[in-house]
């Protein structure tokens, strides 16, 4: 028990040791509102919607629901990993839309870089 108590200690304080941002799209560099393509345990496509979260479509049990993760440069373990920043942008305010609007959005500009 030790033993695996002191690999979760190692592996906390690894994860620590890397939030020197060693991102390609560091927190202040991301725009809320815009869509990006991520490597993020969920999701491939999220919805930036500030102070480091990250909005998803997920699929449990046969339900889609938009799903909140966190920068990699977030403080607490975040699992979002940005690969790029996509031309889509929300119009307005992300609280204006409908939960089923954005789910939409995301999973059509999922497909979208699927066929790329």
């Amino acid at each position: 028990m030790a033993d695996s108590l002191n690999f979760v200690a190692k592996t906390l304080e690894f994860k620590a040791m890397e939030k020197g941002s060693k991102s390609l799209f560091p927190l202040k560099t991301l725009e809320e509102g815009r869509f990006y393509e991520i490597d993020a345990r969920n999701f491939g496509v999220g919805l930036y919607i500030g102070e480091g979260k990250f909005l998803g479509a997920r699929e449990s049990f046969g339900d889609i629901f938009l799903f909140p993760e966190e920068h990699e440069d977030a403080p607490y373990l975040g699992t979002v990993r940005v690969i790029r920043k996509t031309n889509l942008k929300l119009e307005k305010d992300a609280e204006e839309y409908e939960e089923e609007e954005i789910i939409n959005m995301l999973r059509e500009l999922g497909k979208e870089i699927e066929d790329e």
